[in-house]
């Protein structure tokens, strides 16, 4: 069966619109100027249609990166969504953005993966999850030091993933602690997406809001 979702990625600075039938990617456009993306993105998303042979009508899901991330990347991209989603009258589906960077870490041998958010000086907005994807310690605010992880550390393999690891790298040194260098692409989003939607874990559009952790914070003001 056929499943056209539209996805859209204004979390972390750049912005992107992609299409993907069930969990295979089929085209992309990406912009990298934050101050660009509120008037780029209605038209990338149009163009993106128009080039690959669709319209809003063979739609079956809009996807956005909810946050935490940038205060007005989120406002742009979760606005955009939830305005097709209400038009068409079809589901939202809004990815946390902890949950996707652990999903694209993929820990194989590692006890638990550390997805975080760059946020200003030392401190990153963070999750812990195991293997199965289970939340050991919930999204929060941390102010990162030397000995933020000693105690879990002792115990497991731990895999940090996202956009602060050169932060974190410089004060955490410990054996068991890997860092990824790649952040999560866009086929990850498209991958998490698509079990969201086979599961039917969408969001309500008049409740739905950004995930920020800490309100009215920009991440492009670092």
């Amino acid at each position: 069966m056929s499943n056209l979702i539209l996805h859209i990625d204004t979390a972390l600075g750049k912005a992107s619109v992609s299409l993907a039938n069930n969990d295979a990617l089929i085209a992309v456009k990406e912009n990298l100027e934050m101050r660009d993306q509120a008037g780029w993105i209605h038209t990338a998303i149009q163009t993106l249609l128009q080039e690959n042979n669709y319209t809003l009508s063979h739609l079956k899901a809009v996807a956005v990166v909810a946050g935490p991330g940038s205060y007005t990347g989120l406002r742009i991209g979760l606005a955009t969504a939830k305005g097709l989603c209400y038009a068409l009258q079809i589901p939202l589906i809004a990815i946390n953005t902890l949950e996707l960077i652990a999903a694209a870490a993929q820990p194989q041998t590692s006890d638990l993966v550390c997805a975080m958010v760059d946020a200003r000086r030392m401190e990153v907005f963070m999750a812990i999850y195991n293997k199965a994807g289970e939340v050991i310690i919930a999204p929060t605010a941390k102010i990162i030091n030397e000995n933020s992880f000693d105690s879990l550390l002792k115990q497991h393999q731990i895999i940090f993933a996202g956009n602060s690891n050169n932060k974190v790298k410089s004060i955490v040194n410990h054996p068991n602690a890997v860092f990824l260098e790649n952040n999560y692409t866009v086929s990850d989003i498209c991958a998490l997406a698509n079990r969201m939607f086979l599961t039917g874990l969408f969001s309500e559009l008049a409740y739905v809001e950004p995930y920020y952790i800490k309100e009215f914070y920009n991440i492009s003001n670092n």
